[in-house]
């Protein structure tokens, strides 16, 4: 309930600024659908993994 009370204030605070404030609902990591294969997000993903790992492989003296 705290992280909630949490939610409610900070959104108010935001607006009384003037700054837009997606709905919760929203937020794409909260979507099941967006961490499926095939996805915009999941190729992301995988380009970050496969840099990483190149960069690693690349420059780690082990």
């Amino acid at each position: 309930m705290h992280q909630e009370a949490e939610a409610i204030l900070l959104t108010e605070i935001f607006r009384a600024q003037g700054k837009e404030v997606m709905p919760r609902d929203t937020y794409e990591l909260e979507n099941p659908v967006v961490k499926m294969p095939g996805t915009e997000f999941m190729e992301k993903i995988s380009a970050a993994l496969e840099y990483f790992i190149r960069e690693r492989l690349n420059t780690d003296p082990c």
